[in-house]
């Protein structure tokens, strides 16, 4: 059973494991937060925690989504999707995946696999993998050709199921919006806490 202590490291874990992936030093997080790199270090080894809302400022300078880091301390499962990790493994983490994630979400999963769309579930999962496996700036390309296509037909009345869940367009310029500042930022990725 975890302690206080042992979550409180594996918070601080997480925080650090971003970091090193957004390839920022302590000292730049510090200047970004407006906090002391002491601070930063507490943080990082568990020595103290940010609050939940600091924590969140963290991913947003890193431009790193929160969501992985925070679900891998709800259910701290390291998992090797490659098929490294038995089925039962990965069945328990989908299981914990499905269960956190917004109802919005699950609708779009279930029209991913029961909406009729016209294409294969199966294969809509391979573009989707394969889109994830580009640079940044390919991602941007196409993410700006899907939504620009997407309000066209949609103000021309020529998308299909419009009884089913739509996307939410705000939320993907948005999204957009942070990747390319992400890419000429040459950052490695980007996330969707809006900066208020």
């Amino acid at each position: 059973m975890d302690t206080k202590t042992d979550r409180q490291i594996k918070f601080g874990e997480i925080h650090s494991r971003a970091r090193v992936k957004a390839r920022r030093s302590q000292e730049w997080v510090a200047n970004e937060l407006k906090i002391t790199r002491k601070t930063v270090q507490n943080w990082e080894t568990g020595a103290t925690s940010p609050s939940f809302f600091e924590s969140l400022e963290w991913f947003r300078v890193l431009n790193i989504n929160p969501f992985p880091y925070y679900l891998s301390l709800i259910h701290p499962l390291e998992l090797n999707v490659k098929g490294g990790d038995s089925d039962a493994k990965i069945e328990k983490a989908f299981d914990t995946l499905i269960h956190d994630i917004s109802i919005d979400d699950k609708r779009a999963l279930l029209y991913l696999y029961y909406g009729d769309h016209g294409s294969s579930p199966y294969s809509v999962v391979q573009l989707l993998l394969a889109h994830l496996h580009l640079p940044i700036l390919p991602r941007l390309d196409n993410a700006y050709a899907v939504l620009h296509k997407y309000e066209v037909y949609h103000d021309m009345g020529e998308t299909i199921c419009n009884s089913n869940i739509q996307p939410n367009v705000n939320d993907l310029r948005r999204a957009i919006e942070r990747a390319e500042k992400s890419a000429k930022n040459k950052e490695f990725g980007y996330n969707n806490v809006a900066e208020k």
